[in-house]
């Protein structure tokens, strides 16, 4: 059966045509860059020695590291007259001043941060929770429904939260291997920023007290909590009387926007009032683990050039 039955033969040839022109429009790109050659350049990488920084496997940096869009870290120190522009790092005196710093930190010791006391104190914990350990509620109709209801607002089982102490033990579930770790004996200073709009008061406490009492208090100076308008009344004067009569007022800061600025701009309003040199982000409902901060923080001291997002988290599901 023939189309032009059903339509007019102008509009037939106009839909030939259009195909014709797609096919081009398709191909002859390919066709042209098949012909040239493959003159485009191709841009290897190179391994720089261990040596360069003790302790860190070999990081890879773009031969061509003035190229847009290529991602590049240099592990060794920076000539600033043969380079303008390495693994995106800023020149000038900044940089000059920055490098060394991070000369100086390579220049330190090893020691354990482990906090040792405290670990053995965790262990003798017992309650609901501890050590990561499973919480059971009850199984009547009512405690079902409530458990629902708190599981569809904040997408957790935020009931079984509420049961669990906010300075709770956790299970160390690092590899064995990483419990041995030695980092150098000084580190930078941490800000750690917590956005947050409408989160449940009990995990954002629990948040708060894992990073304080599993930091070393000479490293982490402040914790800021950035309220995105939320509309809780918990997360208003409740949670800054909380912080005072729990002795935390003095390094956490709660700072509140006057309108939803969103999860970004909520990080770029915590970072405006941060006073330490390094500021790490977290959710408002996770949980530190021991002797987290060092080995994330160690690799920007040691090169400031540094900067990325290492995250590992275990997903607590209801059951």
């Amino acid at each position: 059966m023939r189309i032009s039955r059903y339509l007019g033969r102008r509009c037939v040839r106009i839909l030939q045509y259009s195909a014709v022109a797609g096919a081009l429009f398709l191909f002859l790109p390919l066709l042209w860059r098949s012909s040239s050659g493959g003159d485009e350049k191709v841009h290897s990488a190179k391994v720089i020695p261990d040596k360069v920084i003790p302790d860190m496997p070999g990081a890879y940096v773009a031969e061509d590291s003035k190229k847009e869009n290529v991602v590049a870290v240099d592990a060794g120190p920076v000539d600033y007259k043969k380079n303008d522009n390495i693994g995106g790092a800023p020149v000038g005196e900044i940089a000059k001043a920055e490098e060394a710093k991070s000369a100086k930190y390579r220049k330190l010791p090893k020691k354990d941060w482990h906090d040792y006391p405290a670990m053995e104190a965790d262990k003798e914990r017992k309650g609901k929770g501890e050590q990561g350990t499973p919480v059971a509620l009850p199984s009547d109709p009512d405690t079902q429904k409530l458990q629902d209801q708190m599981y569809r607002v904040n997408g957790f089982d935020a009931l079984a939260s509420d049961q669990i102490a906010v300075d709770r033990s956790v299970k160390d579930v690092r590899h064995p291997e990483c419990r041995k770790m030695k980092y150098i004996e000084k580190l930078p200073t941490v800000t750690v920023i917590f956005p947050f709009h409408n989160e449940h008061n009990s995990t954002l406490l629990r948040s708060v007290y894992s990073v304080i009492n599993r930091s070393p208090p000479d490293v982490l100076r402040e914790v800021i909590l950035v309220d995105d308008a939320s509309t809780k009344d918990f997360l208003k004067a409740p949670l800054e009387e909380f912080l005072k009569k729990a002795g935390l007022a003095d390094r956490v800061k709660v700072v509140r926007t006057k309108k939803r600025e969103g999860l970004i701009r909520a990080r770029q309003i915590g970072a405006q009032h941060a006073t330490s040199e390094i500021m790490v982000f977290l959710d408002a409902h996770s949980e530190a683990n021991y002797n987290w901060l060092p080995p994330l923080i160690e690799p920007i001291a040691l090169d400031y050039r540094y900067s990325y997002y290492s995250y590992y988290f275990k997903v607590l599901e209801q059951k």
